[in-house]
C-alpha cells in the first residue's frame, strides 16, 4: 500500500510519498551454517582443518603467484572442513542460544502426544537449559573480565553531586594536593 501526502507538502513542490510493507516476523527467515561450540561437529571440523593443513605445502613461498595458490589453497581446506561439518539452521524469532537438543526432543514429543506432563517436562527441561546456560555466561564473564559486576548493567560508577566535597575530619578537600 502506498500513499501521497499533499498535506505534509514542503516549499518545493514534492509531497511525501508514504509505503507500507507488510513485514511481521513470520515472513522473515534467516538460515546460515553453524558450529554448535563443543560438539562433535566442531572437533571434527578442526581436525579436518588441522590435517589439511599439514598437507599442505608450505615451501615455496618465493613469489607472489606462489603466495597467492597458498592461500587459496588454505581457503578451500577451511571451505571444504566447514561445508563438511557445519549444518544449516534458520533463525527465527523463537531461535535461543540457550536452546539445545534436549529442549528439542522434549518440544517434539510434547507436540506429538499433547499430554500434559509432557508439557511440564517440556518447560522443565528448558528451564534447566536456560539456568545452565547462563550460569556458564557468568562464569565466562566474571573469568574472563575479573570484574562480575559487568553483569548487572544498573551498577556503574557513582557520580559525585555537585554541591558536595570530599571531607575528613569537617574539613573540604576541593583540590588534589589537599586530598
Amino acid at each position: 500500500m502506498h500513499c501521497i501526502e499533499p498535506n505534509l507538502r514542503q516549499p518545493s513542490d514534492h509531497a511525501p510519498l508514504l509505503v507500507n510493507l507488510p513485514i511481521s516476523p513470520e515472513n522473515i527467515h534467516f538460515s546460515r551454517k553453524v558450529l554448535k561450540c563443543d560438539s562433535d561437529e566442531e572437533n571434527n571440523f578442526l581436525s579436518s582443518v588441522t590435517m589439511g593443513l599439514r598437507a599442505l605445502n608450505f615451501s615455496r613461498l618465493d613469489s607472489v603467484d606462489n603466495l597467492d595458490l597458498l592461500s587459496k589453497a588454505i581457503s578451500r581446506v577451511i571451505s571444504n572442513a566447514w561445508e563438511a561439518n557445519a549444518r544449516n539452521i534458520t533463525v527465527t524469532t523463537q531461535s535461543k542460544a540457550w536452546w539445545n537438543d534436549e529442549c528439542r526432543d522434549a518440544l517434539a514429543t510434547y507436540r506429538r502426544t499433547g499430554a500434559r506432563e509432557d508439557w511440564r517436562l517440556f518447560c522443565s527441561i528448558t528451564r534447566s537449559a536456560k539456568q545452565s546456560f547462563f550460569d556458564d555466561r557468568i562464569i565466562e564473564i566474571a573469568s574472563t573480565n575479573k570484574c562480575p559486576w559487568d553483569l548487572m548493567s544498573w551498577v556503574k560508577q557513582h557520580k559525585l553531586s555537585a554541591v558536595e566535597a570530599i571531607r575528613y575530619q569537617s574539613l573540604p578537600y576541593n583540590s588534589l594536593p589537599d586530598l
